[in-house]
C-alpha cells in the first residue's frame, strides 16, 4: 500500500484541479455557519483523482517524495504565479496548522448537518512511514478544535476550520458521513470514484491503477470502524500530514553563539536625538555580527534578498529530516544601546552585577531608533535598551546621524535595508528612482512567501545571537542573567517566535500584536488596501475563489513561523504581558472570517488571562479603551495612554515577570472585542 504506486497520470491530474479548485470556494466565511442556500441537486462528495478533484489538504499529495516534501505535480500548470505558488508548497513537509481544510459537493449543502464529533469525525492518528497505512488513532479532534461549515457562493464546499492550531508534524484522518445533508434534506453520497475505491474487492484490469488507492481508503474506513463509524455511512475520507515547525526552530536555537558586538562611547542623551524627550538615557551605537541564512544581495544577484529563501546543506529544503539552515554571510548590522544616565531615577550607578537588559524589537517599517521613544522609562527603570532593525529594515535618511555609514569607527556595518532601490517611491512600481527604499518596504513579500516566512525566521535567529553576544559589551556593565524583551507590532511577532525558541528565561512585552498573518494582513484597515491592491494587479480579486486559495497557501506556507503557531510555547518558557489596542487599525483585534487571525486568537493560544488592576501572576493581556496602535510609542494621540503602557512595562520588568501593574484604570477596559 505504499502511495509511490499510484499512477503518475493520477498524480498529474492532482496538479489540474489548481489551488482551490475544488468546487466553488469564493467568498468565504470561515467563522460561522451561513443561513440559506442556493444550489439545487444531491450533495456529493467530489473524489475523482484522475480529474484532481480530491480534497487538496491530502497526503496523496506526499506521494513519490524523495525528501519528505510535498509532491504535488507541476507538469501541467502553465500560470506562473501557481507554479510558484506549488512549488512553495513543495518545499513543506507537511500541510498547514491554521489554514482551513476543504472538501467540494455537488450541490449546497444543509448547514446544519454540519458538525465535527457527528456528521464530521476527525481523528489524531498514527501511521507506518513506510506504507502510510494508519496504524491506530491517537484520539478524535473536538468540535471545539475544529469547525465544521458550508462555504462558496453556493454553500457547496465544506471547510474545517481549525479554531486552535492542529499539532504539528502530525497526521489526521478525515472521515465524512451521510449524516451531512444537502439543502434538499437528503443525504449525501459519494462520488463514483469513491465508491469503486472503498471495495473490499481487489481492482484489476483498466482500474488496476487504483489499486493501491482502495487499499489505502480501505485502511482508513477499518480504522473508522473501530471508532464506531461504519463503512457504509461514509461518503469520503482521507489523511493529511502537518508540517514541522519545532525542528527549524530549535536548530536556530543551537547554532545561535555570541558575536562580536562592539559598542560606542555615548553620543550624547537622549533629547540630542529626540529633543521632546527628557534626556534620562544616554545613547550608544554599534555592531552586531549575525548569520545570514537568506542571502545578501551581489552583483550577480543585487535583488536576492527578494527572491531566496533558507536552505539546508547542498540547498536542501528545511524540514523535520534535514533542519538546520546554512548561513550564506555573516552581515555586520547596526545597534543602538540607551543606557541611564544621572537624570534618571535610577542614577548613572549600575547595581551589583552591571545593568539589567531589555531588548527591544521594532515594529514593520520602522527602524531601531524606536528605542529612543523608551529609552528614559527604561532608564527611570534602571535598564539598558538595546536594539537592532529587523531585517531589511533600517535608517534610510541620508542626513540622520545613527545611520550605518555616519560613524567612522564602524566601519563594516551596512544598514540592513541593503541601500536596496527597486522601487519607485512615489508611484510603489518596479524600477529604481535614485532614493533607497524606505525601511520595511520589503519585508512581506508577496512574490515570494517563502521570503517572507524566512525574514520571520531571521529576525528570530538575530534576536537570539543579539542575545548571547551581550557578555562581549565592554563599554557598559550589564547583568546578562537578566534580560527581558519588548517587541511592538511586528516586533511582537517576531519576539513571539524569538520567545518560543528562547531558552534563558525572559519576561516579555508584547505591544499591539496578533498571529495569523496571511489574514490579520488582509484584514488590516492599513495594509488590507495595499494587500489587495497587490494581488489584485495579479488578477486575485477580494472574495474570489484564487484570493482566497492564495491566502491559505501564504498561510500554509507562513505558518513555522507565526506567532498563532509559537504563541503556546513561546507563554509556556516565559512570563507575557500582552497589550492590546480595541479597534487598532493596523493590527486588528480580530478577523472577520478568520478565527486565528488578530491580537485576540494570539492572547487566546498563550492563554493569558485579562488584567484591569495590578494582580500578581506572570501572564496576562491589558486592552486599552483608548490610543492607537503606535501609543507606546507615540503620545500625539493620548498622553496618558502613552505612559501607562510605558509604565506597564517597565514595572513588568522589575517585577521579573511576576506582575502587571495597572496605575491608570481609565484607559483600560475590561472585555475582549
Amino acid at each position: 500500500m505504499k502511495l509511490q504506486l499510484l499512477s503518475r497520470n493520477i498524480l498529474l491530474a492532482l496538479a489540474v484541479s489548481g489551488l482551490g479548485a475544488c468546487g466553488d470556494s469564493s467568498d468565504y466565511d470561515f467563522s460561522a455557519n451561513a443561513n440559506g442556500t442556493t444550489g439545487r441537486g444531491t450533495a456529493v462528495a467530489r473524489f475523482d483523482p484522475r480529474s484532481g478533484v480530491i480534497p487538496q489538504t491530502n497526503d496523496l499529495l506526499l506521494a513519490g517524495s524523495t525528501d519528505g516534501t510535498l509532491n504535488i505535480p507541476t507538469a501541467t500548470i502553465t500560470n506562473p504565479g501557481q507554479l510558484g505558488l506549488v512549488n512553495s508548497l513543495n518545499t513543506l513537509d507537511g500541510f498547514g496548522l491554521t489554514a482551513p481544510i476543504t472538501a467540494a459537493f455537488g450541490a449546497s449543502l444543509k448547514a446544519g448537518s454540519l458538525q465535527t464529533g457527528s456528521s464530521v469525525r476527525v481523528f489524531e492518528v498514527r501511521k507506518d512511514v513506510a506504507t502510510q497505512a494508519i496504524t491506530g488513532v491517537v484520539r478524535e479532534v473536538t468540535a471545539a478544535e475544529l469547525l465544521a461549515t458550508a462555504v462558496g457562493t453556493q454553500q457547496d464546499t465544506l471547510a474545517l476550520v481549525p479554531l486552535k492550531p492542529l499539532k504539528e508534524s502530525t497526521s489526521y484522518l478525515v472521515v465524512l458521513t451521510n449524516a451531512i445533508q444537502g439543502s434538499d434534506g437528503r443525504a449525501a453520497t459519494s462520488d463514483s470514484a469513491y465508491l469503486l475505491a472503498k471495495s473490499t474487492t481487489a481492482l484489476s484490469g483498466e482500474y488496476a491503477a487504483l489499486e493501491p488507492l482502495r487499499q489505502l481508503i480501505n485502511n482508513q474506513e477499518a480504522i473508522a470502524a473501530n471508532q464506531g463509524v461504519s463503512a457504509a455511512t461514509i461518503v469520503l475520507s482521507w489523511s493529511f500530514t502537518t508540517q514541522s515547525v519545532t525542528p527549524v526552530l530549535e536548530a536556530m536555537q543551537r547554532q545561535a553563539a555570541a558575536s562580536p558586538l562592539l559598542i560606542s562611547p555615548t553620543l550624547g542623551a537622549s533629547n540630542t536625538f529626540v529633543p521632546a524627550l527628557a534626556g534620562k538615557a544616554n545613547v550608544h551605537i554599534g555592531t552586531l555580527d549575525v548569520p545570514y541564512y537568506l542571502t545578501a544581495p551581489s552583483t550577480a544577484n543585487p535583488t536576492a534578498p527578494l527572491t531566496t529563501a533558507w536552505s539546508g546543506a547542498a540547498g536542501s529544503f528545511l524540514t523535520r529530516y534535514n533542519p538546520a539552515p546554512v548561513a550564506t554571510s555573516t552581515q555586520t548590522v547596526p545597534v543602538l544601546m540607551s543606557v541611564p544616565n544621572a537624570s534618571a531615577l535610577a542614577g548613572a550607578t549600575p547595581p551589583a552585577g552591571g545593568w539589567p537588559v531589555v531588548i527591544f524589537q521594532h515594529g514593520i517599517t520602522r527602524n531601531r531608533q524606536d528605542l529612543l521613544a523608551v529609552a528614559d522609562t527604561l532608564a527611570d527603570a534602571g535598564y539598558v535598551g538595546i536594539a537592532i532593525d529587523l531585517p531589511l529594515h533600517g535608517v534610510t535618511e541620508d542626513a540622520n546621524p545613527l545611520r550605518a555609514d555616519k560613524n567612522a569607527a564602524f566601519a563594516n556595518d551596512v544598514e540592513r535595508t541593503f541601500n536596496l532601490d527597486v522601487q519607485n517611491a512615489s508611484t510603489g512600481t518596479a524600477g529604481a528612482d535614485g532614493v533607497i527604499d524606505s525601511s520595511g518596504t520589503h519585508f512581506i513579500n508577496l512574490g515570494s512567501l517563502l521570503t517572507s516566512r524566512d525574514n520571520i525566521r531571521q529576525g528570530i535567529a538575530d534576536l537570539l545571537v543579539l542575545r548571547r553576544s551581550l557578555g562581549n559589551i565592554t563599554a557598559v556593565p550589564l547583568n546578562t542573567a537578566k534580560v527581558g524583551f519588548v517587541g511592538h507590532s511586528l516586533g511582537g511577532v517576531i519576539g513571539t517566535g524569538y520567545l518560543a525558541a528562547e531558552t534563558a528565561a525572559t519576561p516579555a512585552s508584547l505591544v499591539t500584536t496578533g498571529g495569523g498573518i496571511a489574514r490579520l494582513l488582509d484584514g488590516s484597515a492599513s495594509f488590507g488596501p495595499v494587500i489587495q491592491a497587490g494581488l489584485g494587479s495579479a488578477g486575485l480579486t477580494p472574495g474570489s475563489a484564487a484570493y482566497d486559495a492564495f491566502m491559505v497557501v501564504a498561510q500554509t506556507v507562513i505558518d513555522p513561523a507565526d506567532p498563532v503557531v509559537l504563541g503556546a510555547q513561546a507563554a509556556a518558557k516565559h512570563p507575557v504581558h500582552m497589550i492590546e489596542v480595541l479597534g487598532d487599525q493596523v493590527i486588528p483585534n480580530r478577523v472577520t472570517g478568520a478565527p486565528l487571525s488578530g491580537t485576540e486568537p494570539l492572547a487566546s493560544v498563550m492563554q493569558l488571562t485579562s488584567r484591569t488592576a495590578t494582580a500578581a501572576g506572570e501572564d496576562g493581556i491589558v486592552r486599552f479603551n483608548r490610543g492607537a496602535h503606535s501609543s507606546v510609542l507615540d503620545p500625539g494621540v493620548n498622553l496618558a495612554v502613552t505612559v501607562e503602557m510605558q509604565r506597564q512595562i517597565a514595572a513588568f520588568q522589575l517585577a521579573g515577570g511576576a506582575a502587571i501593574a495597572i496605575n491608570d484604570s481609565t484607559v483600560i477596559a475590561g472585555a475582549a472585542p
